[in-house]
């Protein structure tokens, strides 16, 4: 009998290490420290609705994903959570969300993280998280990059981007937005929330020049005459980007863009441009 319970404890343990333990838990026993990468707040999308009315109907069928609080939490002997434990989120803030409105237990896996790496490791997971959904813009992907970028001072560029599989170009990009945030929002009067990933590169080197002039005042140019707009398959890293002006339209896309993601990327153009009737 001891050497069966022995047993049982090592199985939850090795399941708690590879990321495979799942628990239930209420949902306040859940922290968000890092909080979402989105600017618009949950609950005003139809996204958000459509999985309270899933959640609600059929219950949480995908469970989030958290790490304990303290570095050297372990689950009972049955492979549970204590009453009292604290639990960090990683990702599923959404589902957590629907959860809290329906006062309901929450569905999660847990995992250990090295301990020093707790904030990155939140942050990378909430990005692949929503990555994978295409579920950011272009805007609140470079500040989500640029924030990782900064938990990780000493690691090149060409580190950063291959831990996240994101381009290199992507990161100096997002490290330069998550440092001028508030200069870019002010600049442009709030339209950077809403401008594709070429326009934004193009508008913070206007910003950089601005702040290194001392911020004077500037009218906001007016492209009213140019179109653009961005075009990605869900979950990929590269967009086409066309810019269209009077009859002419160029389109962009970055240079180390696997074949792959540009192919299906300007399928989505052609199909979107040729149902206008252009």
């Amino acid at each position: 009998m001891r050497e069966e319970i022995d047993a049982a404890r090592s199985s939850v343990g090795d399941r708690y290490q590879d990321g495979s333990l799942v628990l239930r838990l209420s949902v306040d026993q859940i922290i968000d420290e890092v909080g979402t990468d989105r600017l618009q707040e949950f609950g005003s999308d139809d996204q958000f609705n459509d999985l309270r009315a899933s959640i609600e109907a059929r219950g949480q069928t995908q469970p989030i994903r958290l790490r304990p609080a303290l570095s050297d939490w372990t689950p009972d002997a049955a492979g549970r959570a204590r009453p009292d434990d604290k639990f960090i989120l990683q990702s599923g803030r959404r589902r957590l969300a629907v959860c809290k409105l329906l006062n309901r237990d929450v569905l999660a896996i847990v995992s250990a993280v090295t301990e020093g790496d707790e904030t990155r490791e939140d942050l990378i997971e909430r990005f692949e998280e929503n990555t994978v959904r295409a579920d950011l813009s272009a805007f609140e992907r470079y500040l989500s990059i640029g924030q990782i970028a900064a938990t990780m001072p000493d690691a090149s560029q060409s580190q950063v981007s291959d831990l996240l599989n994101v381009q290199r170009p992507e990161v100096s990009v997002g490290q330069s937005v998550w440092q001028y945030q508030r200069e870019l929002l002010e600049f442009s009067d709030g339209a950077v929330k809403d401008m594709p990933q070429v326009k934004i590169r193009g508008l913070v080197a206007s910003v950089k020049s601005w702040v290194d002039a001392g911020k004077p005042k500037v009218e906001q140019p007016r492209e009213a005459s140019t179109e653009v707009v961005e075009y990605r398959r869900k979950g990929a890293v590269t967009a086409v980007t066309a810019k269209r002006r009077g009859k002419k339209m160029v389109l962009e896309f970055d240079a180390g863009a696997g074949e792959a993601d540009v192919s299906e990327a300007l399928q989505l153009f052609l199909k979107a441009h040729f149902a206008e009737g252009d």
